[in-house]
């Protein structure tokens, strides 16, 4: 029995609207991500943008606003972060060619601005906090619970092998210059100090190694200035897992935390077998304190909202984005990449609420 199928025809003429805007849904992402950048984008931001110049011959260049909003449309699911990527598609997808007004970036260009924008100090920080504003304005402001982790992400670099001749000559003289404070000490009848090295280093806590001589032994655990960092601000309890649990972190000052002490069955079981409930006795230590909330519901109820709060967020840095691999070297760089990967997460979290 034949069956009638409709026709294919590629070859039929197709006018497409006159106004690049209507060739995408009026709730589409990418019109969000455009009209956000744009107001972000301030006037002293956009002169960061540019390149310093030697001459000026040679064609114009592209819109540092163009090329910062197709940046963090590209950091969307499924947008490709890497600059070939952007630019293939910049070619073919109807929405790059939306973001990018037009134009086509290539992938060089692509990648000098992404290292332009990633590497310098604070730009993309106070990209990041004008979107997260932004949200906030939205309506996403809640922080009753915040809660704080680490991601690995692969990069291109290793802290034991990369080395610059300026690098190189910069830890030469602070080795001399403490071996010279050394001597001067030993010479004046100075004892050397517990814990520190023979060229007369800081005091290092018992069992840790010198990060500026060899790798830590172990796991060389979480950044205690970047765990303070997060006890800022107005917010209400952060909670984190048992790898920010110290002495140092939980009697730190700050905004109210819950630090886990083990995994979360050995929490549960713990608050099984010794229940607790109101708030700590007067006369516990932080530590002591801490424990106690965790063995109440309260304290419980808490906890239970970290992992859902920021392990989606890494699984969709990962996964949803494809932020695997950092597409930039150096710690600077590679901080603004993530904030730049953070931001562009917020804008989507903004577009599910629109």
């Amino acid at each position: 029995m034949g069956r009638k199928f409709l026709p294919v025809d590629r070859d039929a003429p197709a006018l497409l609207p006159v106004n690049m805007l209507d060739w995408v849904p009026e709730d589409h992402v990418v019109r969000l991500v455009i009209e956000t950048v744009e107001a972000v984008a301030t006037p002293e931001l956009t002169a960061r943008l540019v390149p310093a110049v030697r001459t000026r011959k040679g064609r114009r260049r592209y819109d540092p606003v163009m090329l910062l909003a197709l940046l963090a449309y590209s950091y969307q699911p499924g947008g490709g972060v890497s600059s070939g990527a952007i630019e293939d598609r910049g070619r073919y997808d109807v929405t790059f060619r939306v973001a990018c007004g037009k134009h086509v970036p290539d992938h060089v260009t692509i990648a000098r601005f992404r290292k332009l924008a990633c590497s310098q100090d604070g730009l993309m920080e106070e990209l990041f906090y004008a979107v997260l504003a932004a949200c906030a304005a939205a309506g996403l402001r809640r922080l009753t619970v915040v809660a704080g982790d680490g991601v690995k992400i692969g990069a291109n670099a290793s802290k034991e092998a990369n080395r610059t001749e300026a690098g190189l000559a910069k830890l030469a003289a602070q080795i001399l210059a403490e071996a010279d404070a050394a001597a001067g000490e030993e010479a004046a009848g100075a004892a050397p100090r517990a814990g520190a090295d023979l060229l007369g280093g800081e005091v290092l806590p018992r069992g840790w190694s010198d990060p500026r001589s060899r790798p830590a032994r172990g796991e060389p655990g979480h950044d205690i200035a970047a765990c303070h960092a997060m006890m800022t601000g107005g917010i209400g309890t952060i909670v984190y897992d048992a790898g920010y649990h110290s002495e140092e972190n939980i009697s730190a000052p700050g905004a109210d935390r819950l630090i886990a002490t083990g995994k979360r069955h050995a929490l549960d079981r713990d608050a099984r077998a010794s229940p607790a409930e109101g708030p700590p006795p007067e006369d516990a230590t932080p530590a002591q304190a801490n424990d106690w909330r965790l063995r109440t519901p309260e304290g419980r109820a808490l906890y239970k909202r970290r992992a859902p709060d920021v392990e989606g967020l890494h699984a969709s840095l990962e996964d949803r984005i494809g932020l695997r691999r950092f597409s930039l070297r150096g710690l600077a760089a590679v901080t603004g990449e993530f904030l730049l990967a953070g931001l562009c997460h917020n804008l989507r979290l903004l577009y599910q609420i629109s």
